[in-house]
């Protein structure tokens, strides 16, 4: 009799500790899963953002400053707004063939982007491809202004190219980094006149940028 209740009472406690185990093994997984769930980097957000842009025809590049908004219908797939804002940028140019003058360009380019997302737990590497108008304002220098050029903004159409990767921080902020390949139409953002002048004059850029996302 005894001996049947030792063997009774090591049943009971092998049962207690596999079921224990397997509850333990079981609700350690759901926590891993909601963890690793709301540490991704992916989620529509707002964000603030930094960068460097090189235009093909320059020897310098320019720093710029955007904000950004970025809805995400679906886990692979993110739709992005930016405004951003650049540095000016200084060209040289001769008219005429002999008469040296200059000009600042300063650019607000306000695009529109797909971001497509290979999701991998805390890292998500993506490629983009987008479209904007790119606000150009022109401020001439003394000498083209007595030939008659006055400062103006126009804008012009352009889309661009790029690869990036998110990486999450927290389960509300996440950082990232991108590169892009920029193409603009040049024709539409020159003056007609001074635009005969330059036709050298390129403003396809290379563009680097990093910044936070705050997931909403």
């Amino acid at each position: 009799m005894r001996s049947r209740f030792v063997t009774d009472l090591v049943i009971a406690a092998t049962v207690i500790v596999l079921t224990t185990l397997a509850l333990s093994v079981a609700i350690d997984g759901l926590i891993n899963s909601a963890h690793a769930q709301t540490m991704s980097p992916l989620g529509s957000n707002v964000g603030l953002h930094v960068g460097y842009s090189q235009d093909s025809g320059a020897e310098d590049g320019n720093g710029l400053v955007g904000g950004h908004l970025e809805l995400m219908p679906t886990t692979w797939l993110g739709l992005r707004g930016s405004v951003d804002f650049r540095n000016v940028r200084s060209v040289d140019v001769l008219l005429n063939g002999s008469n040296e003058s200059q000009f600042d360009v300063r650019s607000v380019p306000v695009a529109v982007e797909g971001r497509f997302y290979l999701p991998s737990g805390k890292i998500a590497p993506f490629a983009a491809v987008g479209a904007g108008w790119y606000f150009l304002k022109y401020d001439y220098s003394e000498s083209l202004e007595l030939l008659g050029f006055e400062d103006e903004w126009t804008d012009t159409f352009g889309w661009h190219a790029g690869l990036g990767t998110a990486v999450a921080l927290s389960p509300a902020v996440s950082a990232f980094g991108e590169v892009r390949a920029v193409f603009m139409n040049t024709d539409r953002a020159l003056n007609d006149e001074l635009g005969e002048d330059l036709e050298d004059l390129d403003y396809d850029s290379t563009y680097f940028s990093g910044g936070l996302n705050f997931k909403f």
